[in-house]
Parts: C-alpha cells; structure tokens; sequence
C-alpha cells in the first residue's frame, strides 16, 4: 500500500479513536465519578487522566510502529490543540473535562507533539520522542488517577508517584539505562507543585534523554 494513503487511513482512526474518548468515554467516567459522590472538579479531572492515558497514552505506544515521521503526529496533536482552544474561545468547553482557568489541556496536546516531533532529530525510530509522551499520558494519567482514588484529593502524595515510576518503567527499558534515568526524572518532574507537570515531565525526560544520545549513547541501548 502505498504509505500516503496508509499514513492517512491510521491517522483517521487514530483521529476517530481519540474523539471517541473524548465525547464517548470520559464523559461517561465524569458521570460515574459523580453517581459515586466525587465532587465536579475531582470527576473532571479524573475525566481529563482518562483521556491522558486512552488517547494520548495509547496512540504514543503505536507511533514508533506505525509511523516514519514525527510530522503526522504532531499535526493530530496541532488539531486537537486548535479544537481545545477553539471550544474555549467559543465558550463552549467540554464541562466534563475541561474547567475555565485550567489550560492544562491545552499543554498536554500541544508539548505532546512536540516531544515527538523534538526528539526525532536525535532518535529517527522514534522513541527518544515517544517516551516523555507516554510518562506525560500514561505515567501522568496514573499517578492522578492512584492519588485521587486513595485520597479523593490531588494532592502530591508519594503513593502516586511509585504508580506512575512503575508504569512507566517498562517502556522505558526500551531505551535501556539511559530510559530508567529519564523514567525517574519524569516522575520527579511530575512530583513538584509549580509549574503544569504537562510540561515540565515532558521537557526533563526529554532532556535527559538527548543527553544521553549526544554524550552517552552506549547507555540507550535496549533491554528488549
């Protein structure tokens, strides 16, 4: 098959996958959520840690195999920025994810592309890109869904960060040492309080991983 065509017909159900969680199952979380007595802004957040984790988690893990390119990527990532950020400039957000002066979101879409998109000039498979964008939806996703069950808050507490180190270690190993070292970086960029985990997990992991490629690459060899 010829890979434009195959590049666009994974894109669209990529595309059909990640509306589906949207409109479909996160909003049916919201509403569980809240026949089990959370209050609107825990169910939106655990309707916002759905989406990480089914949307943004499930397509990162398929990219490096269906993909040649980081372009395509991050134009899904581009569109569902500009469809966040058209819904907010319409007044006509998403309630059961999306809160008034909460462009989290909105950071997650955007720095999720560009991770990939960054880390394809170091890593041409792909991976040294994917792995932020899996600890920023998979791990991240987690870590708020682990603390907000035990404590029915989200607050910062260690029992969510060893949810989010151990589900994200197992990807790391793909990239050997070098991805356990980014893997815990990312979770400790995730553990502080002042700046949108959505971007600083990304940019750490990222980082120390592009360290490793340019100075280090012997320690990014895989386990599998």
């Amino acid at each position: 098959m010829n890979y434009i065509i195959y590049d666009v017909l994974v894109t669209l159900l990529f595309i059909i996958w990640v509306l589906s969680v949207i409109v479909i199952i996160s909003k049916e979380v919201y509403s569980y959520a809240i026949s089990k007595n959370f209050d609107e802004v825990s169910a939106r957040y655990l309707s916002r840690k759905t989406i990480h984790i089914l949307a943004g988690g499930v397509i990162a893990v398929f990219v490096p195999f269906v993909y040649r390119e980081p372009v395509t990527p991050f134009i899904l990532s581009l569109i569902l920025t500009f469809l966040l950020l058209y819904k907010r400039r319409q007044k006509n957000m998403m309630s059961w994810f999306q809160e008034t002066n909460n462009f989290y979101e909105v950071d997650f879409t955007i720095m999720w592309g560009l991770s990939i998109l960054i880390g394809w000039f170091f890593d041409k498979n792909l991976w040294l890109g994917v792995l932020p964008a899996i600890y920023m939806s998979i791990g991240d996703g987690i870590t708020g869904i682990v603390r907000i069950l035990v404590s029915k808050k989200r607050y910062k507490g260690v029992e969510g960060s060893l949810a989010m180190l151990a589900s994200i270690t197992p990807f790391s190993l793909v990239m050997g040492y070098g991805g356990l070292i980014s893997a815990l970086a990312g979770t400790l960029a995730e553990k502080q309080k002042f700046i949108d985990d959505n971007i600083t997990v990304p940019i750490i992991s990222l980082l120390i991983l592009i360290l490793f490629k340019l100075f280090y690459p012997q320690l990014l060899k895989g386990f599998y």
